[in-house]
């Protein structure tokens, strides 16, 4: 059982001479911690320490009480879709011990799914299932939350999304969602990249058609789709656009290319998708970046939702309007403090979630009731309604109120 917040825990794996598989916790509460569970062959350590803090600060910011973690085997399972299956397993028995126990609940993430925490789970020997989460991490709740904040960007920066200019990087689970979803407000795609490269149309992009290819060839979206013309990935994020949204891997605005960033909003749907140079660089420059953490927290809030009986519908609206007024506030306070919108939302998530911890783990009878309650709960041992019922009000309150200066005290 991991116990302790001020030092990360970092577990390497060695699964096959070749094959090595990353566990990182960056946070606990009550000894336990969720994050997703990413395959690509070039995953680091240093990569899920960082993708693990930003878990953190995603409880943190919801008022969620749980720590941050990460987990990743540097495979190439795309590319080996035979052998992923083995892979899977041999890391589900070395971790078995903190995946019974729950220590670490794992989620899907790059080059994972659902099925796949599925199996890890079977292969683990774990019988929490339960009320298993097929939506958690979903790239859709994902995606909506940075269409929110795009939209409370653009508000507060008097531009009209419906015919604001959009680049989106990384046309996977969750760029193709937010895709969809920045059409569906009237918004024109202009751009959208992947592995293989970018695709531009200053008229815009036929959303529909993309999404369709991307749902039948998946990476090879790029290639087949012949209305645009073909960019690199490092241009794309120079387009000048209202919004640009990093839906890619972590690091992909830097010092050595934010100088050439001209979107007027920057609105992750990735983890840490710019250094903390990058994005300083772009505050000074006056170009409005929301901090990732907040953009993107979409999808482990719908995955507790989801664990608590909550449909999809409450959840959409629930981040529309619960969500979309916190991040309004945020940048509104940001801009009266004269800082930049992560220097209000870091420090809220940071010491919210340590407020949390230490109320959570209290010894009192209502947090050991608490306990037994979502124990049961996860074995889908609670009756459904009764669940429910608790889950809308507690949301209710962690996110009710919008006002920053009150967050700590909610």
């Amino acid at each position: 059982m991991v116990d302790a917040w001020d030092s990360r825990l970092i577990c390497e794996l060695q699964l096959e001479p070749h094959i090595t598989g990353y566990l990182v916790f960056d946070s606990v509460i009550n000894g336990r911690a969720v994050g997703g569970l990413r395959m690509l062959k070039d995953v680091s350590a240093d990569e899920l320490k960082l993708l693990a803090q930003a878990m953190t600060l995603k409880y943190g910011f919801l008022g969620i009480a749980m720590g941050g973690a990460k987990a990743g085997i540097a495979f190439d399972a795309e590319g080996n879709p035979a052998r992923k299956r083995e892979v899977l397993r041999q890391f589900a028995i070395m971790l078995s011990p903190l995946l019974r126990s729950r220590s670490y609940i794992p989620g899907p993430d790059m080059g994972t799914n659902a099925h796949d925490i599925e199996w890890l789970l079977r292969f683990a020997g774990s019988k929490a299932h339960g009320r298993t989460v097929s939506r958690a991490y979903s790239g859709f709740f994902t995606a909506l939350t940075v269409v929110i904040g795009a939209a409370c960007a653009t508000q507060h920066l008097g531009i009209d999304l419906s015919g604001a200019t959009v680049a989106i990087e990384g046309f996977g689970s969750v760029g193709s969602a937010a895709a969809q979803l920045f059409a569906q407000r009237g918004a024109r795609i202009v751009a959208v990249s992947n592995r293989d490269g970018a695709i531009y149309a200053p008229q815009g992009l036929n959303v529909k058609r993309l999404v369709e290819l991307y749902q039948a060839v998946g990476t090879n979206t790029l290639n087949l789709y012949d209305q645009a013309d073909k960019i690199s990935s490092s241009q794309l994020l120079e387009l000048k656009v209202d919004v640009l949204s990093p839906c890619a891997r972590h690091y992909t605005i830097s010092e050595q290319n934010v100088n050439k960033v001209q979107a007027k909003i920057i609105c992750a749907g990735a983890n840490v998708p710019f250094t903390t140079n990058a994005e300083r660089y772009l505050f000074e420059q006056g170009q409005l970046c929301l901090p990732d953490f907040v953009t993107n927290c979409g999808g482990v809030l719908s995955g507790a939702m989801a664990s608590m009986g909550l449909s999809e519908k409450f959840t959409v609206r629930f981040i529309e309007s619960k969500i979309g007024a916190r991040i309004l506030s945020v940048i509104r306070a940001a801009e009266q403090q004269g800082v930049s919108p992560r220097a209000i939302a870091e420090r809220i998530a940071l010491e919210r979630f340590l407020l949390i911890k230490q109320q959570a783990e209290q010894q009192t009878v209502q947090n050991t009731l608490l306990r037994i309650g979502g124990a049961l709960n996860s074995r889908a041992l609670l009756p459904l309604t009764l669940v429910k019922l608790y889950a809308a009000r507690h949301f209710n309150k962690v996110c009710g109120d919008n006002s920053p200066s009150s967050w700590l005290s909610s």
